[in-house]
């Protein structure tokens, strides 16, 4: 029997940084995607299992739009995740 995984669904907060709303496509059990929006510069609250994938996402966009890959990812990236993640 298969077990059934538990979601984190823990409300989470996330900071866009950015000059322009973030959207990002993320698909369901069923395999269905939805798109969640973090608009520009607001703060927006998500199930934990959603803002992981937004936080990664945005994370890499911001890496690629500031830096280009001009310095290490490993180097910048705790920077970048501290500032959307919010603690409230």
């Amino acid at each position: 029997m298969l077990r059934e995984t538990k979601r984190d669904d823990t409300p989470t907060s996330l900071y866009n940084p950015l000059n322009n709303d973030f959207v990002v496509q993320m698909a369901d059990d069923n395999n269905i995607p939805h798109l969640y929006t973090l608009h520009a510069e607001e703060i927006e609250t998500f199930p934990a299992y959603i803002a992981r994938h937004i936080k990664k996402k945005l994370a890499e966009k911001i890496y690629l739009d500031r830096y280009g890959g001009k310095i290490t990812k490993e180097s910048i990236m705790p920077a970048i995740l501290q500032e959307i993640e919010v603690t409230l």
